[in-house]
């Protein structure tokens, strides 16, 4: 939609040197996962889970996407 895309934009102009950096990724992950890009919204995740190692936000929204497709073994796996 075009919130979506609107809302895109803007989480994408938050650099990295910003506090809510990781948030806007997280963000952008589940827009991607609404617009049916399930699997470019995977890969993001995983690619924040690696460079915010300490942060549990990447695999717990992993998991709510996964779950909310009723995918509950990877689900649990995210978890």
């Amino acid at each position: 939609t075009e919130d979506d895309d609107e809302a895109a934009r803007v989480y994408a102009a938050i650099g990295s040197a910003s506090p809510l950096h990781e948030q806007a990724l997280l963000r952008q992950a589940v827009i991607l996962e609404r617009k049916g890009e399930s699997d470019k919204a995977m890969a993001m995740l995983d690619q924040i889970a690696r460079q915010h190692p300490a942060s549990a936000d990447p695999l717990v929204t992993k998991g709510d996407l996964l779950r909310a497709r009723q995918s509950y073994v990877e689900a649990a796996d995210a978890y």
